[in-house]
């Protein structure tokens, strides 16, 4: 007999995880919506990830643990759990932060009565630091993307830089439909933006925090190397990685379901609100182009 769908997937990708796993864990398992599947690919771990997550898995039929025989690169182990996703819900988690037990039920009841022109719910954040303590917290009460239509919705993600998009419950066909998780440096906001272009992106608890994102020396994003690392650690050094966002805004809103007269609305906003603020990035990208290039070589 096939088991039933679960309308939730969790997508935990994690590359070693010990310091912290087990507590994002406990906490995903402490949800009030708990009809779901928790899928983790582990990227090759070094350290005790695997058996940390196995011993949750041995008494947690939700819990299905996948190993990759070497390092992908984080964007594309996400894409990969984005690939083995059932359910037509999707969200990912991470090894390091640490979700409120209501996230996953306030996310699911906000699609739910927003209706199909809303593509993501995603959380306000809080900052907490290595003990988990709160540090700090995003001013992020006004990020709610409910705007009609596309052009206007991208804007105010460029303007008030929404990346708690990422963070978010999303319905599992836009995702796919959007390209996943962007395998480039600088492409953060792909994601986000492909998204916003589809439907309505709406704060699934305007009024509270709904997950701790940990701030820690060895967090991936923090900065250009970490960041290009997380995305493929076979090419840390790529020339323009932030020039080339530019041309991936475009591609987003030439891929995206739209008329033409929105989609050179949207054209308009990518080039007004992305492209012009990219100036100071893109001289950065060429200062660095002899060390990215490999020209020379870092010591």
């Amino acid at each position: 007999m096939t088991a039933a769908v679960p309308p939730v997937t969790i997508a935990m990708p994690v590359y070693n995880g010990a310091d912290y796993i087990a507590r994002s864990l406990a906490a995903l398992q402490s949800q009030t919506f708990a009809d779901f599947e928790l899928l983790i690919r582990d990227n090759a771990s070094t350290d005790d990830t695997e058996g940390i997550v196995q011993e949750f898995a041995s008494s947690d039929s939700r819990i299905r643990y996948t190993r990759n025989e070497q390092n992908i690169g984080g964007a594309r182990n996400s894409n990969a759990l984005l690939a083995d996703a059932s359910a037509p819900l999707i969200m990912w988690a991470y090894h390091d932060d640490e979700p409120h037990p209501l996230l996953i039920k306030d996310s699911v009841d906000r699609l739910s009565d927003a209706g199909q022109s809303a593509v993501v719910a995603y959380p306000r954040v809080n900052l907490i630091d290595e003990n988990s303590a709160v540090v700090g917290q995003h001013e992020d009460g006004d990020l709610d993307l409910g705007q009609p239509s596309a052009h206007e919705r991208i804007r105010v993600l460029f303007q008030r830089k929404v990346a708690q998009i990422q963070f978010g419950l999303m319905r599992t066909h836009v995702v796919r439909e959007s390209g996943g998780i962007s395998v480039s440096t600088g492409g953060e906001f792909i994601m986000p933006t492909s998204m916003a272009l589809r439907g309505r992106c709406l704060l699934s608890s305007p009024d509270a925090k709904r997950l701790s994102i940990r701030q820690h020396v060895d967090r991936s994003g923090g900065h250009r190397n970490s960041e290009a690392e997380w995305i493929d650690p076979s090419r840390p050094n790529v020339p323009f990685p932030y020039s080339r966002s530019i041309t991936l805004m475009m591609k987003a809103v030439a891929r995206a379901p739209l008329s033409m007269a929105e989609r050179r609305r949207c054209f308009n906003a990518v080039l007004r609100y992305w492209a012009a603020p990219q100036l100071r990035s893109v001289a950065g990208d060429v200062a660095r182009l002899p060390w990215d290039a490999g020209w020379i070589t870092r010591r």
